[in-house]
């Protein structure tokens, strides 16, 4: 962490810093996320990933609700198509698993004309690691007004 030592954080532009230890740990929790995303990269794309740390929860709840689940992935698939750099082409649908009774994401990604598909489905969003991934995402985001720039 020397690295932050006289680093700041203002969630907006009239707002005293973060305080020292909140901001430590703040980073820490990010460190450990982006940890996490690069093993589970293994998996699924890591723009994927990282796109999940930025979207609302998904929840068992909202899985029994097929346009819940349609909603949520085409508004997520709408952010990775934002943010994409490499041409990649994104889609969404659903698939209803009958063994849990909820819908499941499918999120398609178009790479040089081959298409992938990579599940958001029941075993992962109950998971540990979607779980740490939706925490941390809950707590940053929104944290910063727009426009607000970081000082380190």
């Amino acid at each position: 962490m020397l690295a932050l030592d006289g680093a700041a954080l203002h969630i907006s532009a009239n707002a005293p810093a973060m305080n020292d230890l909140v901001f430590e740990k703040l980073v820490g929790e990010y460190n450990n996320v982006q940890k996490l995303i690069t093993r589970l990269s293994r998996y699924y794309p890591e723009p994927l990933l990282q796109g999940l740390v930025y979207q609302p929860q998904l929840t068992v709840d909202l899985m029994r609700n097929e346009s819940a689940v349609e909603n949520w992935a085409n508004a997520f698939v709408a952010y990775l198509t934002e943010k994409e750099t490499e041409a990649h082409l994104y889609s969404a649908r659903t698939q209803f698993n009958s063994e849990r009774q909820v819908y499941e994401a499918v999120i398609t990604v178009r790479k040089h004309g081959i298409d992938t598909d990579y599940f958001i489905n029941f075993d992962f969003v109950t998971g540990n690691e979607f779980a740490k991934i939706s925490t941390f995402g809950q707590q940053v985001n929104g944290l910063l007004e727009e426009g607000v720039c970081h000082s380190w």
